[in-house]
């Protein structure tokens, strides 16, 4: 079995997405970049929180699947396209993180109600629907590959990192803000950050 240490750390991965509730059941997907312009990825309809080494695809940026059993995600080019158009990405974790998600449904995260907007996620991406698994899709998302938070309206989101540790950690600030957003406006919050201010935060 190839890439064995991949596996594990793409399993362990998948298993903290699903202990943080960011990935329910088995929605969503995850890869790993591998050399050879090929990834490491999640299959369909595998539970993340119960993956098993074996169970994932070696996969080529073309579709052709290198090493594995399983049917492969039919979101594989929408991982493919990022790769292809930002060679940081060593990462990619598209997930249906429900305050996330809200937000993106919504046109996007409101940058001056917290401060983790600004600084952590800098301007993410907001793409509009396209069908799941589509080359429509596949193209939007593309188009936006090199930031690092992409909002997928009706859909999810989408997070890239340098490292998958960076991926994890920018999509759990990620959720965490939306969440924090979500109950301050519930609540009737109605202090801002000044534009300036929050313009002068983004993560450079």
């Amino acid at each position: 079995m190839l890439y064995e240490k991949e596996r594990a750390q793409l399993c362990a991965l998948c298993r903290r997405l699903f202990d943080r509730k960011l990935v329910s059941g088995a929605d969503g997907n995850v890869s790993l970049r591998l050399p050879d312009d090929a990834m490491l990825i999640t299959p369909s309809g595998v539970c993340k929180g119960i993956l098993e080494p074996e169970q994932l695809l070696v996969q080529g940026f073309d579709g052709e699947v290198r090493e594995g059993t399983l049917r492969s995600t039919k979101e594989a080019g929408m991982h493919a396209g990022i790769y292809r158009n930002n060679p940081k990405a060593a990462a990619v974790l598209h997930t249906h993180a429900a305050y996330a998600t809200a937000f993106a449904n919504l046109g996007g995260l409101p940058d001056d109600v917290l401060v983790e907007v600004p600084v952590l996620l800098g301007r993410p991406a907001l793409v509009g629907y396209a069908r799941p698994g589509s080359a429509q899709l596949a193209e939007q998302v593309a188009a936006n590959a090199e930031n690092p938070v992409i909002l997928m309206q009706n859909h999810g989101v989408i997070v890239t990192g340098t490292t998958a540790e960076q991926a994890f950690a920018v999509l759990d600030g990620l959720e965490n803000a939306a969440q924090s957003i979500a109950v301050s406006l519930l609540l009737g919050a109605s202090a801002r950050i000044p534009r300036a201010e929050a313009e002068a935060l983004v993560k450079k």
